[in-house]
């Protein structure tokens, strides 16, 4: 599934919205740690939180790899992000569709030269 590699080795994996399966299956395929966007929401709040999150992570780090991991055909998680413009790295298909996002300076100047 995930090669770790293109993720460096010093900058955390971010999920957004991840199940307790996908938590546990990252951390072992991967051996990394996980960092769930949002940590502790559960419900139908659940990718709004995690977009908030994001953002808050987002005025603190240069980059950020985040896996946006599909559970149903629509690209409901992809979506709630998708107006931050990030670079879409690899996406995987299979039962659930996998994006790596990256979020860079770059694409949040590009976003808020798009507002102007």
């Amino acid at each position: 599934m995930l090669e770790s590699a293109l993720i460096p080795s010093n900058r955390a994996v971010y999920v957004l919205s991840p199940d307790e399966t996908t938590r546990g299956a990252l951390a072992f395929y991967t051996g990394r740690s996980v960092s769930p966007l949002p940590d502790r929401v559960e419900g139908p709040t659940r990718l709004d939180a995690g977009r908030k999150e994001l953002l808050a992570h987002l005025h603190g780090e240069r980059d950020m790899w985040v896996l946006a991991i599909e559970k149903r055909e629509e690209p409901m998680v992809y979506d709630s992000v998708k107006a931050l413009k990030p670079e879409l790295v690899r996406g995987w298909a299979g039962p659930r569709y996998v994006r790596l996002l990256r979020f860079s300076i770059e694409s949040r100047i590009s976003n808020l030269e798009s507002r102007k």
